[in-house]
């Protein structure tokens, strides 16, 4: 490739920019790696990689800061949930964004938001501009990390801005360096090895050099993070072998000959609650900064995605629902929110059970309303919920919700006498707590005005029990059995079960307190049949030992005349 003088000028301006600004390195460069604009997220990374900071102070950058602020933070006591969150960037006296990060990273990533582009993208930028860099990079298997390795050979080989700008890094035949499938040793003195997980990766030496970097890919995959055996097996592999690579001499530091310490980036996706990233998570040496794909998953009210031209709020909530009515939404959680959803150990199922209903089937109905004026997205929302049983079998099902954050008082009355009419509500209530309870006058006038009469119960909780208490003991024991159904899907209630128990709760805890209103009639699930045969109808079946029959009537204990004769045991 031969260059003009105007050429030359531009591509050593490149060049001398691309050592102090690696993301503009990149864009130059490898182009056909990065077409876009690198997202914040992925500017962080890329900080926090190279060790270089000073370069996100550009006004070019300058759109990125807030989110660099604010999101790139890690616990400062890992094995607290509580713990206070330090962030990797702050400004400094002057309003400068400087950056404070230990040499040992584990950063969370969804999958599919472009780590291993981007990691690839920065094993080269460092083999070109740094002779002194010996990585090794890390992946699921040999093979994986030996194909990454090749990417980056075929653009040392063949790109040819690189090869104008840095000469011909490519060792020949002649020369001493390897340039094999696990390793290239560039004419710069870079090194660059590939090694699978469980490899051989303490006591590499080269030169009396020890590797000064080591980047592990996600390391682990599906089917090996099932198994105790092969995670406790990468576990004692990552701190016997792979922690224990660099150089260390603690007392040498600052000596001329001395190496860097090691530096160690852990990249990934969620795999499970005891896969390596969450291991390295909870271990004190390690900065963990986790991303969703969606900033707050948990809250539903913020639609503030990681990466929107990756994956849209639309897209996201799309994706959502699919795996949730699939049932899995804890792979969804763990692979995309990078969150732990450990479906065994939930108090509810990963599925609900759609079912028809008519209204002249259900014994009772009920509607609960649970009202909220606030408008902030922080706070609970409106929520009205409608539930019935049937009277054949004492089955339960949720009917139909309305609500929504910042609902008016008008709006929620139309949305509660629209649904108590609709339904025939037999049984009515509503929270009734602090200015909650004006809620009750509202609603006589609304009646009066509506010529429409029927009694609503203000319900005011105590402090015993709590709103967790009430969606746990009269949900949970339901859908688990499946005797709760659903007549259609319900994005409110089932948004609020799914997410449990993080997230809203205003749909579940208005659903639980709608089945609170039904009351206890389990008499129902003895067969209709039966039923109707009457109370004091004969008994056929065996009764157990602590029951008696006189005249084939069920007596416990004492003189029958003292005791109520009936079908069922007297408790």
């Amino acid at each position: 490739m031969s260059l003009d003088v105007k050429s030359k000028a531009i591509l050593q301006s490149a060049m001398e920019r691309g050592a102090f600004d690696p993301a503009f390195w990149l864009r130059f460069f490898l182009p056909h790696w990065f077409p876009s604009a690198l997202p914040p997220f992925h500017l962080g990374i890329v900080a926090l990689q190279t060790k270089k900071v000073e370069w996100l102070n550009d006004p070019i950058y300058e759109d990125a800061h807030e989110f660099l602020l604010t999101e790139f933070k890690y616990a400062a006591d890992p094995m607290d949930p509580t713990s206070t969150e330090l962030p990797v960037f702050r400004r400094n006296a002057a309003g400068k964004i400087v950056m404070v990060s230990s040499d040992h990273n584990n950063v969370i990533v969804p999958r599919g938001f472009s780590k291993t582009t981007l990691t690839n993208g920065l094993n080269l930028y460092d083999c070109c501009t740094d002779g002194k860099l010996f990585c090794v990079y890390i992946s699921k298997s040999a093979d994986h990390a030996e194909t990454q390795l090749q990417n980056i050979k075929i653009e040392l080989e063949t790109n040819e801005l690189l090869r104008a700008a840095y000469g011909n890094l490519v060792p020949t035949r002649a020369d001493v360096e390897k340039w094999q499938a696990d390793q290239m040793q560039l004419t710069n003195g870079a090194i660059l090895v590939a090694r699978g997980k469980g490899g051989q990766v303490r006591g590499l030496v080269y030169r009396a050099r020890r590797p000064n970097k080591i980047i592990l890919d996600d390391v682990e995959d599906d089917g090996t993070v099932e198994s105790v055996t092969e995670r406790k097996k990468t576990e004692r592999w990552f701190y016997a072998s792979v922690e224990k690579a660099g150089q260390v001499m603690e007392g040498a530091a600052g000596e001329d000959w001395a190496q860097a310490d090691l530096q160690i980036i852990n990249l990934g996706t969620l795999l499970g609650a005891e896969c390596l990233m969450m291991t390295l998570s909870r271990d004190p040496k390690f900065n963990t900064v986790r991303f969703g794909a969606k900033l707050r998953y948990a809250d539903p009210d913020d639609t503030r995605m990681l990466w929107a031209y990756k994956m849209s709020y639309a897209l996201y909530s799309k994706e959502r629902e699919r795996h949730r009515r699939i049932g899995k939404l804890a792979e969804f959680t763990r692979e995309l929110d990078s969150a732990i959803r450990i479906a065994d150990d939930t108090l509810f199922p990963s599925r609900f059970i759609y079912e028809p209903v008519l209204r002249s089937a259900l014994l009772s109905v009920s509607i609960f309303c649970d009202p909220a004026i606030s408008d902030q997205p922080d706070r609970d929302h409106t929520a009205i919920v409608v539930a019935g049983r049937r009277e054949k079998d004492g089955a339960l099902w949720m009917l139909d919700e309305w609500g929504g954050l910042g609902k008016t008082p008008s709006e929620m009355l139309d949305a509660y006498f629209m649904l108590h009419q609709k339904w025939q509500c037999t049984l009515a209530g509503f929270e009734a707590q602090a200015y909650q309870k004006v809620l009750a006058f509202l609603l006589r006038e609304e009646m009066a005005r509506r010529r429409y009469w029927f009694v609503a119960a203000p319900v005011v909780r105590g402090s015993k029990v709590t709103k967790d208490d009430r969606i746990v003991g009269l949900l949970s024991p339901r859908y688990l059995t499946g005797f709760l159904r659903h007549l259609r899907p319900l994005s409110g209630l089932e948004s609020n079960i799914a997410d449990w128990p993080n997230g809203k709760k205003d749909y579940a805890d208005a659903g639980a307190s709608a089945l609170a209103l039904l009351g206890e009639t389990g008499a129902l699930v003895i067969p209709e049949e039966e039923r109707n045969k009457g109370e004091y109808a004969p008994v056929e079946q065996v009764l157990p030992p602590i029951y008696s029959t006189v005249n084939r009537y069920i007596t416990k204990g004492g003189p029958v005349a003292d005791k109520m004769r009936t079908r069922y045991p007297i408790s």
